[in-house]
């Protein structure tokens, strides 16, 4: 239920309370449950959901990067970036450069 509720919420983030409280659990309690059977602390999956959301959207759109980081819930490109390149081991720029040119026409 958590999972769903931060997918949902990419652009806008909740804070993990609110989460939690969606979720009909304490903070505490999603913790433990994430720790077990995620292995990740929830707010580290919220991010995680968030870059992945960011990446299918440099992959399948012209989007500008600044747009694509505040439709996944980051204030600035800066941090956007840093936080990209943490999951994915490039930049935003490096990932649409990726993209073969026929995935769509313009894209590259």
């Amino acid at each position: 239920m958590a999972m769903r509720i931060m997918e949902e919420n990419v652009e806008f983030p909740l804070a993990m309370d609110e989460v939690a409280r969606r979720a009909g659990v304490s903070r505490r309690q999603l913790e433990r449950l994430f720790a077990s059977h995620i292995g990740l602390p929830p707010v580290r999956h919220y991010l995680r959901i968030r870059v992945d959301h960011a990446k299918r959207l440099i992959e399948g759109t012209r989007m500008p990067f600044i747009d694509i980081a505040m439709a996944c819930g980051f204030l600035s490109a800066l941090h956007f970036a840093k936080c990209f390149r943490a999951f994915h081991g490039m930049s935003p720029q490096q990932c649409r450069a990726m993209v073969p040119a026929w995935v769509g026409p313009g894209l590259r």
